[in-house]
């Protein structure tokens, strides 16, 4: 009976994230979601700690609200608590190296029945590595453009089971998967620096995952575009308004592509910066997908929030 049991749980949560892939769950570390996309000058360095909470309940069609049937396959509603370190430290005036790694305290399903309950997975998600050069930089002018390469490394935990039964993807902690990153950061300062505009561009090239249990599947490549406006009031205070697209391919596996993956979204996000005790700074920033249009049926993501404290030991470009 006991084995009965553990087949049907795995049989249907299999079937769950096939189908009905959880966007708001991504593989791997979330997307920072901050406008602090600069390089360092030489010898200065910047560390921060991030906070991220992330809820759904709410599934799409394409773009269109749809309403699911109750089942025991389907999940109610999805969240993830989500903690990063991050370091940036100058090598040079025009080189400098990003890095960080994050953990998930919990990321969680819930299909609201008492067949499977709750599933919800924690610890070390990836780590990245990025090497950022600024190839154009004119202070006089407030403009300066910067390319990235780097990589993301699935240090933490994959295949991981509970109470003896494997959990889905979604709610695995890494990705278990290499990334190849590509960014393109340009930012360029009007009304006497009053105000900061900030393109910010980025593509992520997943490769296979190296996994026991989940052989020859791929994420789908994520594309992202982000513009942020950062209006610098008088004294410590600075408001920042991004409006960011995020475009993910098809997911597949052993080469036969999910039609229930992938889609695009569009976000808008306000945050607020308050610098403190000289070189630190906090930020709050909410998130609110105003557009989407997912592949098949997929739960989109309801809100996002994050809160940000860093510390600069030097000044940014």
């Amino acid at each position: 009976m006991k084995i009965r049991y553990c087949f049907i749980l795995f049989l249907l949560t299999g079937l769950t994230q096939q189908s009905l892939y959880s966007q708001c769950c991504g593989a791997g570390s979330p997307v920072a979601g901050d406008a602090d996309q600069k390089g360092m000058r030489k010898k200065s360095w910047k560390i921060f700690g991030f906070y991220k909470h992330s809820f759904s309940d709410t599934y799409y069609k394409g773009s269109e609200k749809i309403k699911l049937p109750d089942a025991a396959g389907v999940i109610k509603t999805s969240n993830y608590n989500y903690v990063e370190l991050n370091a940036i430290y100058g090598i040079t005036n025009r080189l400098s190296v990003h890095g960080n790694t994050g953990y998930y305290t919990n990321k969680s399903v819930n299909y609201g029945n008492n067949i499977i309950g709750v599933q919800s997975g924690s610890g070390l998600s990836d780590a990245s590595l990025i090497l950022k050069y600024t190839v154009y930089n004119k202070p006089s002018k407030k403009f300066d453009i910067t390319p990235a390469l780097g990589m993301k490394f699935p240090v933490g935990v994959f295949d991981q089971q509970k109470n003896g039964i494997l959990l889905p993807i979604s709610v695995q902690p890494s990705s278990g998967s290499y990334k190849y990153i590509g960014n393109l950061i340009i930012f360029k300062g009007i009304m006497k620096g009053k105000i900061g505009l900030l393109s910010f561009n980025s593509v992520e090239v997943a490769t296979n995952i190296y996994s026991e249990y989940f052989k020859n599947f791929k994420y789908g490549n994520l594309y992202l575009n982000a513009l942020y406006i950062t209006y610098f009031f008088k004294g410590k205070y600075a408001a920042i308004f991004q409006i960011r697209n995020e475009c993910r391919a098809k997911e597949t596996e052993s080469g036969v592509k999910n039609d229930y993956s992938g889609g695009d979204v569009l976000i808008f996000s306000p945050a607020f910066n308050y610098k403190f005790f000289t070189s630190f700074n906090a930020t709050a920033t909410f998130e609110m997908p105003v557009y989407r249009n997912y592949n098949g049926v997929q739960m989109g993501n309801k809100f996002c929030f994050s809160l940000r404290i860093s510390k600069d030991f030097g000044m940014c470009k």
